[in-house]
């Protein structure tokens, strides 16, 4: 009977210990109010876009990056740069892209930009296009868009970045913005077999491809055309179809 007793004595002691632990701890955790506390802190960060810091109780900061306003030249603070679009819900392709930027930005009247997803995987590009002359130090209206990908995270980066026909890195001017993919809408992807030897595996019904024959594309009907890892369509590879494309060696 004293045995049974200490036992439950020494149990009854380590849950008052845990019970402590955990106050002490979420009370410390309340204290937390940043990304920078949080890794001042030593808890972990995690590797996303923007990076993440996780305290015990679940609670998640993420690191403030550059969001959706002016990028301001530090030598005569005049903006170079606006972007008009909304950024501040979820975006699905293709994502059209409104905003004003300097001259220097342009050259033959347009810069590039592309979707990444948290990973830094590039999703898709695009054009953007001055609206009106771009040969001049002023703001200059522009539009594009962009056709990316179906992501697999749920956050990414919309990244601007100049013409720069010189080639020099100090000529390059950037900007990124972060942004949040609707996940849930652009995951529902169909995938369609076309091509003239049916051997385009794409989101798009019915794809149209010349008519040149190889033998590995008889190989593919031992395949699968199905949504991959990407979140884009392809084929995936079967054993079968590995055997079929050893025995035309």
């Amino acid at each position: 009977m004293n045995k049974t007793r200490i036992a439950i004595s020494i149990v009854v002691i380590l849950l008052i210990i845990l019970g402590v632990w955990d106050y002490v701890a979420k009370d410390s955790n309340n204290d937390i109010t940043s990304f920078e506390e949080c890794q001042k802190a030593g808890y972990p960060i995690m590797e996303s876009f923007p990076l993440q810091c996780k305290l015990p109780n679940g609670t998640i900061f993420r690191q403030e990056t550059e969001s959706n306003k002016d990028l301001l030249d530090p030598a005569d603070k005049t903006t170079n740069f606006i972007l008009e679009t909304n950024l501040n819900k979820t975006i699905e392709s293709p994502l059209s892209i409104s905003g004003k930027a300097t001259g220097p930005w342009f050259f033959e009247a347009s810069f590039t930009s592309e979707v990444q997803d948290e990973n830094g995987t590039v999703l898709g590009l695009g054009i953007m296009t001055a609206e009106e002359d771009w040969m001049t130090e002023e703001l200059v209206p522009f539009q594009g868009e962009i056709k990316f990908s179906n992501p697999t995270t749920n956050f990414g980066l919309l990244v601007f970045k100049s013409a720069n026909p010189s080639g020099l890195s100090t000529n390059q001017q950037k900007i990124s913005f972060p942004i949040r993919f609707n996940v849930d809408k652009t995951n529902q992807t169909t995938c369609y077999v076309g091509g003239c030897g049916n051997q385009i595996c794409s989101s798009q019904k019915d794809a149209i491809t010349t008519c040149e024959y190889r033998p590995e594309y008889e190989c593919l009907k031992h395949s699968q055309c199905e949504k991959q890892l990407n979140g884009g369509c392809g084929w995936t590879e079967t054993t079968e179809y590995k055997k079929c494309l050893e025995n035309l060696e």
